[in-house]
């Protein structure tokens, strides 16, 4: 039975197997810890806990610094759900919590969970100035009863998958190679506002959407594929991010997303945008009816990208 608890709560464990870190975009690397922490538990009947921190140590740690996720909490609870843990943690990070020392850190972790094994990723670092690492537990004497076991990094094609590779591919627009190193298609929640129509007037009707986390990172400027989710119904759609040169309506960059074939009321509501490919980039049209003939273009290549996939 899933659970979630708080880092602060009183609930505590006699034993465990467990992990943590930010886990930001649940990738192919972050699986295979998954992996052997499931395995682990499973072999020895322990309870399985994964740990995550909110926000992102980053936001705390470096806040001069802008920070852009792949992941929000929630994102991660239903992931990490699907997984058939035992508990999600989730750790308020703070700057009070960034100052404490590794042992401090472990500390609290063992009152709480009593841990028999502990599973880290190859280059995790924990404690003030990521003093922390496998090495380091293994090191003191005073976690020898622990098992500390490190998961190498995993690797796609040469590649070490790692959440910076896949926030590279997001935002230079190769969506299609982040969802491979995830598993998943990415995708971004929000709220569907208020427009200035010109979809409609193009004959193209679109969803504005309004992400709900400012921090996710946004794909670069052009057309996508993508599948609109609203109450549990996937819509293939045709996404838009950027300024809409041709109309030079706007100075932000916005998200607009026409459902193909279907008419739906969606304004007001909350949408889930899946990025399944980059089409093309935003270009600047010399006619409206240029415009009109390039977005029929786009949405004749989206629909014969779906008959191959049928």
């Amino acid at each position: 039975m899933f659970s979630r608890h708080e880092f602060k709560d009183s609930n505590k464990l006699s034993s465990s197997v467990i992990t943590f870190g930010n886990f930001d975009g649940l990738h192919l690397g972050h699986q295979e810890i998954f992996k052997k922490v499931l395995e682990i538990s499973n072999k020895h009947s322990l309870p399985s806990v994964v740990l995550s921190f909110s926000p992102h140590t980053n936001d705390v740690i470096f806040p001069a610094i802008k920070h852009f996720i792949l992941t929000t909490i929630q994102d991660k609870i239903n992931i990490i759900k699907e997984y058939n843990f035992d508990i999600f943690c989730q750790i308020n990070f703070t700057e009070n919590f960034s100052n404490y020392t590794p042992d401090e850190f472990l500390n609290k972790i063992i009152s709480k969970y009593n841990p028999q094994y502990i599973i880290l990723g190859y280059d995790n670092k924990f404690g003030k100035n990521g003093l922390g690492d496998i090495h380091y537990i293994k090191n003191a004497d005073q976690y020898s009863n622990i098992e500390v076991l490190k998961v190498d990094p995993y690797k796609y094609k040469n590649n070490i998958v790692k959440t910076s590779l896949i926030k590279d591919y997001i935002s230079n627009g190769k969506v299609s190679y982040a969802n491979l190193l995830m598993t998943r298609k990415y995708c971004i929640i929000g709220k569907v506002i208020s427009g200035n129509k010109i979809g409609s007037k193009l004959g193209f009707p679109t969803a504005n959407i309004k992400i709900n986390e400012s921090k996710q990172i946004i794909p670069k400027n052009g057309v996508y594929s993508v599948n609109l989710i609203f109450d549990s119904m996937k819509y293939e759609s045709v996404c838009n991010i950027g300024l809409t040169p041709t109309l030079n309506l706007q100075d932000k960059i916005k998200i607009e997303v026409h459902v193909i074939n279907k008419d739906i009321q969606l304004y007001n509501k909350e949408v889930i945008i899946e990025f399944k490919n980059f089409i093309r980039d935003e270009i600047k049209f010399k006619s409206k009816t240029d415009l009109i003939n390039q977005i029929k273009i786009d949405i004749d290549l989206i629909r014969k990208e779906g008959e191959l996939k049928c």
